[in-house]
Parts: C-alpha cells; sequence; structure tokens
C-alpha cells in the first residue's frame, strides 16, 4: 500500500481513492499474489482455530473455563470463515 500511495503521490497512477480500486491498482501494479497472501493466511487461521476448538490444542480441559475459550475459538473460525466467503 505505501509503494501505490507514493505511486499516487508522484502522479503514476490517477483514479478516485477507494477501497476497491486500491485493490484492484495493488493487483495490477504488483500482481495478484500480495493480495493473495492475506486470504490464504485467513484460510489458515480459520482451519487451526477449527482444530484447536475441536482437539483442545491449546490444552485448556474441558472445564467450564476451557470449554469457554473452545467455543470462543470455534465462533471466531465460523466468523472469519464467512469473511472468506464473502470476498
Amino acid at each position: 500500500m505505501g509503494l501505490l500511495a507514493l505511486q499516487i503521490a508522484l502522479g503514476k497512477i490517477s483514479g478516485t481513492a477507494d477501497y476497491q480500486g486500491a485493490i484492484a491498482a495493488t493487483a495490477t501494479t504488483i500482481g495478484q499474489v500480495p493480495v493473495d497472501c492475506p486470504l490464504i493466511g485467513l484460510v489458515i487461521y480459520v482451519l487451526w482455530a477449527l482444530a484447536a476448538a475441536i482437539f483442545d490444542l491449546l490444552h485448556v480441559g474441558l472445564g467450564l473455563k476451557g470449554l469457554f475459550k473452545r467455543a470462543v475459538l470455534f465462533i471466531n473460525a465460523v466468523i472469519y470463515g464467512l469473511l472468506i466467503t464473502c470476498s
């Protein structure tokens, strides 16, 4: 994004400054890989959070606090999974 801001400041890129325009300009300027990296990281986080919630990877146990922490992990995984489907 810093490179994009510099190019706009120097007048090499013209257009409106909005979120979709920034993503499109970034994708065309430096390729699709930097745009896809956060998405890949988000998918990995969702998979890890699901595994941690189901298999108790954090060793929080089956007590009330442990079940609460595992439920929070599961809810986080669901919410972030919904973000993936929206993108």
